[in-house]
């Protein structure tokens, strides 16, 4: 196997991983008035963004296509 398909073999499964795995997301929110402070801490599983796994795959198959092909002479 060639580095380059490799390559786009990770690609692949980190794009399809992408549309599985959340990651948290935390927030935090003040209120300040005169000498108290109120906190708010908000945690909240967030997915990436589609178009980043959709570019992942596709960039990992061309990645394994052009890996696959053998060189002329």
């Amino acid at each position: 196997m060639k580095t380059l398909f490799l390559v786009g073999l990770v690609c692949v499964v980190l794009g399809l991983l992408s549309f599985v795995v959340k990651i948290p997301h935390a927030e935090q929110e003040q209120f300040q008035s005169g000498g108290i402070t109120l906190g708010v801490s908000r945690t909240e599983p967030r997915r990436f963004p589609v178009g980043v796994g959709a570019t992942l795959i596709i960039g990992g198959f061309v990645l394994m296509v052009s890996g696959c092909r053998e060189r002329q002479p």
